[in-house]
């Protein structure tokens, strides 16, 4: 699995098979009354916080990186800062395979 390649390491590199999810990039589901979306997993931050701006919503902690996938923001523990806001994984939970549900501000 790789994400958006956004960091300068080659740990990812392989001669074997290398897997990107960024045809995953859907947003599934908002739901304003409750605060949620959901989306698939190969969806930049960039991507989800252009379309959350459009109902009024926002993720509550981003790091400084909007390239991103949603998916190895959360993998890799990334946060914004504040003693309030927990890294991006403390509001997210995983849904089916490729979907992600996000507790939105």
């Amino acid at each position: 699995m790789v994400g958006s390649g956004h960091s300068p390491s080659d740990i990812a590199c392989t001669n074997d098979v290398m897997i990107r999810l960024d045809k995953y990039n859907k947003i599934i589901e908002v739901d304003q009354e409750n605060c949620e979306v959901t989306v698939e997993s190969g969806i930049t931050l960039h991507e989800l916080n252009e379309n959350l701006f459009k109902y009024g919503l926002g993720i509550p902690s981003l790091g400084s990186i909007s390239e991103q996938t949603i998916s190895g923001a959360i993998s890799t523990g990334t946060h914004g800062t504040g003693k309030n806001f927990g890294i991006l994984s403390t509001i997210v939970s995983i849904h089916f395979h490729w979907f992600i549900r996000i507790l939105c501000a």
